[in-house]
């Protein structure tokens, strides 16, 4: 839905500008802005692809934090071996 916060084929995060439809039998062409690049800092530009290949940010993004918080965990077990 045009506003929505996606990932996407590209890297990072980006807002949908426009969605458009490409006939009965195909996915439609997603339009968007980037905001943010793959770690959360802002970036600007823009592009578009295959609908097939974004999802809305809120279903990815608690599967990327509960990676990061075990590549943290992992971390702070070889810190506090030293």
């Amino acid at each position: 839905m045009v506003g929505d916060i996606i990932t996407s084929y590209h890297s990072g995060f980006h807002r949908v500008l426009n969605i458009e439809c490409r006939g009965p039998n195909s996915t439609p062409l997603f339009e968007y802005e980037r905001i943010f690049d793959k770690d959360g800092n802002p970036k600007r530009g823009k592009n578009s692809c295959d609908a097939s290949y974004c999802r809305k940010a809120i279903e990815i993004l608690p599967q990327i934090l509960h990676e990061l918080d075990q590549k943290q965990d992992r971390l702070r077990r070889i810190f506090l071996s030293l």
